[in-house]
C-alpha cells in the first residue's frame, strides 16, 4: 500500500508546489495527509498538537486489511505513538504499512501484540512485557512509557502510556479524553478489563 511514489500533501501548502519537508502525517491545522496512493485522506484533528495520534475514530477513512483504521486500528496507532514517545519516530504511513502485512483474516481480530514487539524490537527499543496489573502500575508511578492491551467483556484496545505534565497520559484513549477516566488505576476501575499485558520501555530515549 506504501511501495514507490511520494507521500502526497494537499491544502494550504500546496500553493506553489508542494514541500518536501513536509512529508509528514503530521501538519498545521486544517491540512490533510493523504498515503502514497494518494487516495485515503487521515484528518489533522486525529492528532494531538506534539503529534501523537489520539483520536482513532477520525481515521475512517485509512484503510488496515479489509477494515477502516477507526474500527480496528488502534494497534498500529499505539505503536506509532510509542515509538514517536521515546524518541525513536516513524511516520505513521510507514507504521500502518509494515503492521498491516502481519494481519490475519484481514485484519478481523486487530493487530497481534507479536507483530508489535518485533517493529518495536527492530526500532532499537528495549521493553520488558508483563501482565502483572500491580507491576504496569508501578511503571506508570516511575514515569515510565509503555503500551497497554486491556480486554473487557468482549472488546479489546490497545493504548499508549506516557509521562505528562501533571501524571501520566493516556494516548488513544476515549476515556482519558472524555475526562471520565484521567489515570491508568481509574481506567482500571472504570472498564475493570479481565486481561491486561503491558510492554513497559526500559529507556525512553535512545
Amino acid at each position: 500500500r506504501q511501495q514507490g511514489g511520494q507521500q502526497q500533501i494537499t491544502g494550504p501548502a500546496a500553493a506553489g508546489g508542494h514541500q518536501a519537508a513536509r512529508r509528514r502525517c503530521f501538519l498545521p491545522p486544517g491540512m490533510v495527509c493523504y498515503n502514497r496512493t494518494g487516495g485515503t485522506p487521515m484528518l489533522e484533528n486525529a492528532f494531538s498538537p506534539d503529534g501523537m495520534i489520539v483520536r482513532q475514530s477520525l481515521a475512517t477513512d485509512v484503510p488496515y486489511g479489509r477494515y477502516p483504521s477507526s474500527r480496528n486500528g488502534c494497534g498500529w496507532i499505539a505503536t506509532y505513538n510509542l515509538l514517536r514517545a521515546v524518541g525513536r519516530p516513524q511516520t505513521p504511513e510507514a507504521v500502518r504499512a509494515r503492521l498491516a502485512k502481519t494481519l490475519l483474516f484481514g485484519g478481523r481480530f486487530g493487530t497481534q501484540l507479536y507483530a508489535m514487539l518485533w517493529m518495536l524490537h527492530r526500532a532499537g527499543v528495549r521493553f520488558t512485557v508483563t501482565f502483572s496489573r500491580r507491576r504496569i502500575l508501578l511503571a506508570v508511578r516511575e514515569g515510565r512509557s509503555g503500551l497497554l492491551l486491556y480486554r473487557w467483556k468482549r472488546y479489546g484496545h490497545y493504548i499508549v502510556f506516557t509521562p505528562g505534565e501533571t501524571g501520566e497520559r493516556l494516548l488513544n484513549c476515549s476515556e482519558y479524553e472524555s475526562g471520565s477516566a484521567r489515570t491508568l488505576d481509574g481506567l482500571f476501575k472504570k472498564v475493570r478489563p479481565w486481561l491486561t499485558a503491558a510492554v513497559i520501555v526500559k529507556e525512553d530515549r535512545p
